[in-house]
């Protein structure tokens, strides 16, 4: 059988409620008080006894109750919803002085607390996932004030991780929008092909000293560990293999984390990917840079860029 001292409970065929009270500990039978024991380890050994002899007794384990003056509050038990679809639980008081005032600390959020005179209702509908201790507090009318409170857990589960791909318009298909860009880099519909979709970035590719750039600001929740990808094809008329002539050099908040040039030039685009963990928790601004000299073109073709 549980232990009284910590817990609640019901049995269930005789409707006997039992108790873990601040002060003492009591046993109601349909209503009415049956037993009284301190809160003591001799206390507790009694109204277990108690409770023992009654007939046909079954206990089922809920949340703890607290009691003040008369005044007890319900306890629901653990709860659980999902994200994005409505839940709501009841909590009781009585006792003590109506009407009631309740109160709520740690509800998911999208969940409020609304009452009348006898009993609060939590309700809401979840907008993000984990696990949140809720704590009712009751007061009642009475002067001095009677106060009671119930703790249980509403676990929510599903919805879209925050942790998710952070990159909005990454292939380029909805406009520019969020992208920075110098002229020509996106709206492009000849001269390159896109790896997906009809869109693409295009850096540089005209043969002589030129600068182009393209940037996303982006905001990394804090235990978020993301990798940057995305599609990089390099065409390129230079010759040489040993001169980096043209570079591209993509940076996050100015710090380098990846660069290539003509002599990474290669048919067809190639999935590159830059580690972003040390970026958790800050707003970031990602940057590809392509810069040429005054030789032969090269081109650096970007697309269906992500974070996962």
């Amino acid at each position: 059988m549980p232990v009284i001292e910590d817990l609640g409970a019901v049995i269930s065929n005789e409707g006997i409620c039992r108790m873990s009270l601040r002060r003492v500990l009591v046993v109601v039978v349909s209503g009415l008080l049956a037993a009284v024991f301190a809160v003591s380890a001799t206390g507790a050994a009694q109204a277990q006894s108690f409770l023992d002899a009654l007939p046909n007794a079954q206990t089922t384990t809920a949340g703890p109750v607290s009691v003040e003056g008369g005044l007890t509050v319900s306890n629901p038990g653990n709860q659980s919803a999902r994200v994005g679809v409505g839940a709501s639980v009841r909590i009781t008081a009585t006792g003590g002085t109506a009407p009631y005032t309740f109160t709520a600390s740690g509800l998911p959020p999208g969940f409020v607390i609304s009452s009348n005179s006898s009993h609060a209702v939590v309700s809401g509908v979840a907008s993000q996932a984990g696990t949140f201790a809720v704590t009712v507090n009751v007061r009642d009318s009475a002067s001095p004030q009677n106060t009671g409170s119930t703790t249980f857990t509403y676990i929510i589960t599903g919805g879209p991780s925050p942790c998710g791909d952070l990159i909005d318009n990454g292939g380029f298909e909805y406009g520019t929008s969020p992208w920075g860009w110098t002229s020509t880099v996106l709206g492009n519909i000849s001269g390159q092909k896109p790896r997906t979709g009809s869109q693409y970035a295009w850096l540089d590719g005209y043969g002589e000293v030129h600068t182009d750039t393209l940037t996303q600001t982006i905001r990394i929740p804090a235990g978020c560990k993301r990798t940057l990808n995305y599609y990089l094809y390099i065409e390129s008329a230079e010759t040489t293999t040993t001169a980096q002539n043209d570079t591209l050099t993509v940076t996050a908040n100015g710090t380098t984390i990846a660069t290539f040039s003509n002599l990474n030039k290669a048919p067809g685009y190639a999935l590159r990917t830059a580690d972003l963990s040390a970026f958790a928790g800050q707003t970031v601004t990602l940057t590809w840079t392509g810069t040429e000299n005054a030789s032969l073109p090269t081109s650096f073709v970007i697309d269906d860029v992500s974070t996962s």
